[in-house]
């Protein structure tokens, strides 16, 4: 009787280390989402009409990753895709400047030089 109990025992933690093993793929495929654009969705230019959109006063780069959160929640738009963008803008492009830390805005002849 105690082997049999002890045998049970035994199979039961098998089978509850394979559930977690199990749990932790499917928790791992759930949380994997593949994230699509459409073809004409160009983060460069987006962040650009907002910076364009804010002003002379600028806009910090938060903002402007709130706002494409909130315009686009399924795009996984994230920090860093900003953070890119806006170096892009402002050293290849040069269509911004940094008006103060994390603080973007376009070029005009007084902000330039």
């Amino acid at each position: 009787m105690q082997r049999k109990a002890q045998e049970k025992i035994e199979r039961i933690q098998e089978l509850l280390d394979q559930k977690r093993k199990i749990d932790t793929e499917l928790e791992g495929l759930v949380m994997t989402e593949a994230i699509f654009t459409p073809m004409d969705f160009v983060l460069n230019d987006e962040v650009l009409n907002i910076i364009r959109e804010a002003g002379q006063k600028g806009i910090a780069a938060l903002r402007i990753w709130t706002v494409l959160k909130e315009k686009y929640p399924i795009y996984g738009i994230d920090r860093k895709k900003i953070a890119s963008s806006l170096a892009y803008l402002k050293n290849r492009k040069r269509q911004i400047v940094q008006a103060g830390r994390g603080i973007y805005r376009i070029v005009t002849e007084e902000n330039t030089g």
